[in-house]
């Protein structure tokens, strides 16, 4: 579960990866949501058995997994979540340092806008799905408690992979 949505733009000041690339900045593209056609899934256990369609990612995969449910991995664009804002290392080394700071500043701004749209989206989606007759549920903090449980041993898995700053990131939403 993602606790502190508005924090979801965050500086990565680490190496670049092998490919030359470096990534300046990540973007979510709103808070994930769960549907099924087979049952409802309000308690961790209710994924037991259940098959998802997922992005090609390890921590998605292993979030599920953590939770009884089977994946099949589709294409990023039938399952749209997240994403790095990557730059070519060697031009962005290359930029003085003011222009960096310029375009990080512009980065977090149109992360804010895109964060708002999601958000104006997401409202404008629930309602529609509400009024054709979709079930929506809410977690109660009782139900919040054990799915943050339930997936709690992920936190420590996925930060030993991440640069510093996201490090911290996923450790402050660890639950407690």
């Amino acid at each position: 579960m993602q606790k502190g949505a508005d924090h979801h733009i965050f500086q990565h000041r680490h190496p670049p990866e092998r490919d030359g690339l470096r990534t300046l900045l990540f973007w979510h593209s709103g808070l994930k949501q769960i549907t099924t056609n087979v049952r409802p899934v309000l308690w961790p256990e209710d994924f037991r058995g259940l098959v998802f369609r997922r992005m090609q990612s390890s921590t998605i995969a292993r979030y599920l997994e953590l939770l009884g449910a089977r994946t099949v991995p589709a294409p990023f664009n039938q399952t749209y979540l997240g994403y790095p804002v990557l730059v070519n290392d060697a031009f962005w080394r290359r930029l003085p340092p003011d222009d960096r700071a310029i375009l990080l500043k512009a980065l977090e701004e149109a992360g804010a806008y895109e964060l708002r749209l999601i958000r104006e989206l997401e409202a404008r989606a629930l309602k529609e799905m509400a009024a054709s007759g979709l079930r929506i549920h809410r977690l109660t903090a009782d139900e919040r408690t054990a799915w943050e449980q339930a997936v709690a041993p992920l936190y420590d898995e996925v930060a030993v992979r991440m640069p510093p700053p996201l490090r911290a990131f996923v450790e402050a939403r660890k639950p407690r």
